[in-house]
């Protein structure tokens, strides 16, 4: 629930500037939450 309002959020706020689609700044936020829990995960 965090990562997605934490996505949803930035990604909005991101798209205020450059005039880039949200749904692109949402996608990279999203992926990069997803490969720092992966690499969390990896090194356990």
């Amino acid at each position: 629930m965090v990562f997605a309002e934490v996505s949803a959020v930035g990604g909005i706020l991101l798209s205020l500037a450059p005039g880039v689609p949200v749904s692109v700044f949402v996608a990279t936020i999203s992926f990069v939450i997803y490969l720092i829990c992966w690499l969390l995960r990896r090194r356990r």
